[in-house]
């Protein structure tokens, strides 16, 4: 299934995929071999272990703080600390992607970061667009690093891979947004990009990298990915 993995999947998630498993069994069956029986999923159908938890909400920077928020990046002692919020903060790209980036992935002269699909949560490889401001403190960093193609293009002290953590430390315990999540970028690009009005709703579905739930939609958008629009 690909859920077996406890450390990815809890155990709700995998009773949920065993259930779905079990029903497609059963229709079959019913529908191809005549089978009678009852589908042993339904006396235990409202079983607790089936029930999702609600859904995480990740708080992000409140609009009145944003402009503070942005001066406050600035300020960091760490520079690498500055850009990396930088690109969060303007691509909505999950921590672990970032965290992971080398310097491989960028391409100063089309002005994007390839993230191959093992380091996507739908595990799709993702192209995401860089203004050009972003690009140029890339640059400078990489410059300042004397960095190779194969190196992270963010470190922690020991030059290994940048902690997963430190966006959540940054934002909370050294900017002071206490009440606010790393994640919550995300979060921030959404209601924004929607609020303005400016955008294409799937255009900004596509900068998060959700899923199209809509079918027919997506078979007719089939596998265009936004990107002219991602850049605008």
């Amino acid at each position: 299934s690909g859920k077996k993995d406890k450390d990815k999947y809890n155990r709700t998630t995998t009773a949920i995929f065993a259930k779905t498993l079990i029903n497609k069994i059963y229709k079959y069956a019913k529908e191809e071999k005549g089978y009678k029986g009852e589908n042993m999923i339904d006396p235990i159908r409202d079983n607790s272990i089936f029930k999702k938890s609600e859904v995480k909400h990740h708080k992000g920077i409140r609009e009145e703080d944003l402009g503070r928020y942005w001066n406050s990046l600035k300020q960091l002692k760490n520079y690498q600390d500055t850009v990396i919020l930088f690109i969060y903060s303007i691509t909505a790209l999950r921590v672990n992607s970032l965290t992971n980036s080398r310097w491989s992935w960028f391409d100063a002269s089309k002005r994007v970061l390839n993230i191959p699909a093992e380091f996507m949560k739908r595990k799709q490889a993702f192209i995401t667009p860089l203004p050009q401001f972003l690009v140029e403190h890339l640059v400078q960093l990489k410059a300042m690093r004397r960095a190779g193609k194969d190196d992270y293009i963010f470190i922690n002290s020991k030059g290994d891979k940048y902690d997963n953590n430190r966006p959540l430390h940054l934002v909370k315990n050294v900017l002071g947004f206490d009440y606010a999540t790393a994640h919550g970028a995300r979060n921030v690009l959404k209601v924004h990009c929607e609020r303005s009005g400016k955008f294409n709703s799937l255009a900004i579905k596509a900068q998060m990298h959700h899923e199209n739930t809509n079918k027919v939609e997506a078979a007719y958008m089939q596998d265009y990915d936004w990107l002219k629009e991602r850049f605008e």
